[in-house]
């Protein structure tokens, strides 16, 4: 049998590398409560498959507290997306018409740049909410190169 999540313990899935219950809201960490004498079948079982201290199974009564230590991380993580989305929400208000595709009228009181539509089609899908992991568009001084003829 190939080894599997199974095998390193019933709470390896909520212990945090620093060997305390990972915070509720990190990637796989949600857990459900079970009955003292549940738990420590699921322990006798698991310590018996792999019969060898090297497994170390934390315990985690209902009233444990979450890691410090990743719960500040998350709380980074969550304020770094937080001023992102705020971001990329200025930008699509600042220009609403860019972000939509509507044409704009030109006036012969403005002056106006090119740029490759390929990078405003990346723009568009960076700064739009429901498109998730969009890439940063590439810095325009990088992408202008491909509207200059190389003779």
């Amino acid at each position: 049998d190939a080894p599997s999540e199974a095998d390193s313990g019933p709470t390896a899935a909520i212990s945090c590398p620093h060997g305390q219950l990972m915070p509720e809201q990190a990637t796989g960490a949600k857990r459900v409560l079970v009955p003292e004498g549940f738990w420590h079948f699921l322990y006798e079982d698991a310590t018996s498959v792999k019969n060898d201290d090297l497994l170390v199974c934390p315990t985690f009564p209902s009233d444990s507290g979450e890691c410090s230590e990743c719960s500040s991380e998350l709380s980074e993580v969550a304020c770094m997306e937080d001023s992102m989305r705020l971001l990329k929400q200025r930008q699509r208000q600042s220009h609403e018409k860019l972000f939509s595709g509507k044409s704009t009228p030109l006036s012969l009181d403005c002056k106006y740049f090119l740029i490759p539509s390929s990078w405003i089609s990346k723009w568009r899908n960076y700064v739009n909410p429901t498109v998730k992991n969009s890439d940063t568009p590439e810095t325009l001084n990088v992408v202008i190169g491909s509207l200059i003829c190389e003779k």
